[in-house]
C-alpha cells in the first residue's frame, strides 16, 4: 500500500486524468483478458542489481534467492500475458542479474505464447544484450558499465496490431465547476463519496471487488457546503482551462515563496477569488486572491522545505 500511495502522488503530480491506482494480486485482475495496449511489468526479484546501493539486501538475497521469486515472476507473466491485447507490448523488468529470473523466464513468457516476441532495444552506451539466442534483443545493465544500479529489461509484442477498440459513446457533464473551469469534466461522470468528489472516464473495465485506491481525478471536497478543490485538480487543468489563473515567469522569487506555503503580494496580477497559479505556463497550484494578496492553497505535504 506504502508504495501504491508513491504513485498515486506522482500520478498527481504528473496531471494524468485517467488513472486507476489499485493494490491488487495480479491473478484477481486477469479478468481484464485482451484489454490492455501496454503492460509495464516490474516485478519481484531478489535484487542482486542492487547490492551497491543497498547493501542491507544482501541478507534479504541469502535468505530467499531465485528459488523463491521464479514462481512468482511466472504466474505474474502468464497473467500479463492473458490481460494484453492482440498486438499490444509488455516491458519486463528485474534489478538482478540471475539468469533463471531473466532470460528464463522470457523463454517460459515464449513457450506460453507462441505469436510472443522479443523486440529490439536500442542501444545505449554500457547495454550488454541478453545471454541466449531467443533473448539477444534483452538487454542486462551492469553497475560497472553504466551510471546507475543493475538491471534486465525486456520489450515484448504479442502478435501483430489489430484495429482499436472501438470508443465508448458518453456524455458531457453540465456542473457547477462551470463558473471555473472550462474542458476539465467531459466525457466522463462525477462520483461523490462521502465529501470528497471525484472525475471518472467511462470505462468497460469490471472493478467490483478490487481494492481501488483511485479511481479517476480527486477534485476536492466539501467543507461547510463550500467546495475546497484539490492539488490532484490544479496538476491537470492547463492556464486557459481555468477562468482565474496568473503566470508567473520561473525567475520570480515569488515562486518559490508559493512553494513554501507563504501568502504572496500579486497586486500587479488582475485576478480575485480562487486563482490558478502557473510557471511558465504550468500550473504549480491554487490560492485565493483579495485585494492582491493571495491566500496559498499549496498543500503541506508538497512544499519546500
Amino acid at each position: 500500500i506504502s508504495r501504491c500511495q508513491v504513485l498515486l502522488k506522482a500520478i498527481e503530480m504528473h496531471g494524468i486524468r485517467n488513472a486507476i491506482v489499485m493494490a491488487e494480486d495480479i491473478s484477481r485482475i486477469n479478468r481484464f483478458d485482451g484489454y490492455f495496449d501496454k503492460i509495464l511489468l516490474d516485478v519481484p526479484c531478489s535484487g542482486e542489481g542492487m547490492f551497491r546501493k543497498q547493501p542491507e539486501l544482501i541478507r534479504s538475497w541469502i535468505e530467499k534467492r531465485s528459488e523463491y521469486y521464479v514462481p512468482i515472476q511466472k504466474r505474474i507473466i502468464e497473467n500479463a500475458l492473458k490481460m494484453l491485447k492482440e498486438g499490444g507490448m509488455m516491458v519486463y523488468s528485474t534489478c538482478t542479474f540471475s539468469k533463471e529470473e531473466d532470460e528464463e523466464i522470457i523463454e517460459y513468457a515464449l513457450s506460453l505464447c507462441p505469436q510472443l516476441k522479443v523486440l529490439p532495444i536500442q542501444q545505449q552506451d554500457g547495454f550488454v544484450n541478453g545471454l541466449s539466442d531467443n533473448t539477444h534483443n534483452c538487454i542486462r545493465l551492469y553497475p560497472q558499465k553504466i551510471k546507475g544500479e543493475g538491471h534486465f529489461v525486456a520489450l515484448l509484442q504479442k502478435g501483430e496490431k489489430t484495429e482499436s477498440r472501438k470508443k465508448i459513446q458518453e456524455s458531457e457533464y453540465v456542473t457547477d465547476f462551470s463558473d471555473t473551469f472550462s474542458c476539465i469534466l467531459h466525457n466522463g461522470k462525477l462520483v461523490r463519496r462521502e465529501e470528497k468528489l471525484f472525475y471518472e472516464p467511462e470505462t468497460v473495465l469490471n472493478l467490483k471487488g478490487l481494492r481501488i485506491l483511485r479511481s479517476g481525478l480527486y477534485l476536492g471536497e466539501f467543507r461547510h457546503d463550500k467546495f475546497e478543490p484539490s492539488q490532484a485538480l490544479a496538476m491537470t487543468l492547463k492556464k486557459e482551462e481555468c477562468h482565474n489563473a496568473i503566470d508567473f515567469n520561473l525567475n520570480d522569487p515569488r515562486v518559490l515563496k508559493y512553494l513554501k506555503g507563504e501568502t504572496l503580494d500579486v497586486r500587479d496580477q488582475n485576478s480575485n477569488g480562487l486563482t490558478l497559479l502557473c510557471v511558465d505556463h504550468f500550473p504549480l497550484g491554487f490560492g485565493i486572491i483579495s485585494k492582491g494578496i493571495l491566500k496559498n492553497k499549496y498543500p503541506p505535504n508538497y512544499r519546500y522545505r
